[in-house]
């Protein structure tokens, strides 16, 4: 919600047509990747939870979450090179997906637990962090942080409350 309604239309004010254009692309397919794997690790991990605590498996989603942000690290540099992006822009998205993989399936524990207000928390945690941020980064080189920062803090949080990272 907050992108949509702050941060993209403070991006589009602060940069030029054709950054910004690039901007939207860019964020948009590593987005995609986001979902592929951050966003499919967290469904499976909720619909195979029974299985796992019936035969006191563990699970191995820390794992493929690394193997996938590992696979997506050349993707942003392929991104990088195709769009000729800077290499402390490059690194910075690169950062963003790692830590929003990691962000996208931690919050499965907090619908596992059927704990929802601990779901609007970190949402509204993330948000202010995308908010703070875009009036911090609103730059051609350093927009990346703007989603690395706020997905950050709400991986942060998460450790934290549920201690996701234990599995």
């Amino acid at each position: 919600f907050s992108r949509q309604i702050v941060v993209f239309p403070l991006l589009a004010v602060r940069l030029s047509d054709t950054d910004y254009g690039t901007v939207l692309t860019v964020i948009g397919l590593v987005n995609v990747f986001v979902a592929l794997v951050g966003g499919t690790l967290n469904n499976i991990r909720l619909i195979k939870d029974t299985d796992y605590l019936d035969f006191k498996k563990k699970g191995d989603f820390l794992l493929l979450c690394l193997i996938g942000s590992v696979l997506g690290c050349f993707g942003c540099v392929v991104l990088g090179i195709v769009f000729h992006i800077s290499p402390l822009t490059t690194a910075t998205l690169i950062g963003y997906l790692i830590v929003s993989n990691i962000y996208h399936y931690a919050v499965a524990y907090f619908r596992l637990q059927l704990n929802f207000k601990r779901n609007m928390v970190v949402n509204i945690l993330v948000s202010l962090g995308y908010i703070v941020c875009c009036f911090l980064f609103a730059d051609p080189q350093l927009w990346p942080l703007i989603f690395l920062i706020g997905e950050a803090i709400g991986v942060v949080y998460t450790a934290i409350v549920a201690k996701f990272y234990r599995e």
